[in-house]
């Protein structure tokens, strides 16, 4: 997803999304990949796992 869907989605301001993706890219969380003048964000498959036991909870 990219910065302006995961703020539509959450109905978040985007200043707000761009502050938490960096905390999670800081942490290996998500990692992005460039598309046109985007950046598509995505949940690095090594903890993906742990992520959906904790959302689970």
């Amino acid at each position: 997803m990219t910065n302006q869907e995961i703020s539509e989605k959450l109905s978040l301001n985007k200043s707000t999304i761009h502050w938490h993706i960096k905390k999670l890219r800081e942490d290996n969380i998500v990692f992005s990949k460039a598309d046109g003048k985007f950046s598509k964000y995505f949940i690095n498959p090594a903890v993906e796992p742990d992520m959906l036991k904790w959302l689970k909870t």
